[in-house]
């Protein structure tokens, strides 16, 4: 009878982890920003970025970036803009 000495922790790291719809979607929605924004510098590159923007997309950092930078910019718009004037 052999013995384990160490157990394997990488047995079942092949196997993808079940992910639930919803929180997917959730995900997915709130990352959404920043994926259309990297996709459009992609696609329609500013002069002489060429293997910049090529070199960003699909990076998860720079989404991740996008994505906070495009959420504050919103929020910055809706804080100033839409709300009314106090009056004193």
């Amino acid at each position: 009878m052999a013995r384990k000495l160490y157990p394997d922790q990488y047995e079942d790291s092949s196997i993808p982890k079940k992910r639930s719809t919803l929180g997917w979607i959730a995900w997915l929605l709130f990352f959404a920003p920043g994926i259309v924004i990297m996709w459009w510098e992609y696609m329609f590159p500013p002069r002489g970025q060429v293997y910049a923007t090529g070199r960003r997309y699909r990076n998860r950092i720079v989404q991740v970036i996008y994505t906070i930078g495009f959420y504050v910019v919103v929020s910055l718009f809706l804080f100033f803009i839409l709300l009314p004037p106090h009056k004193k």
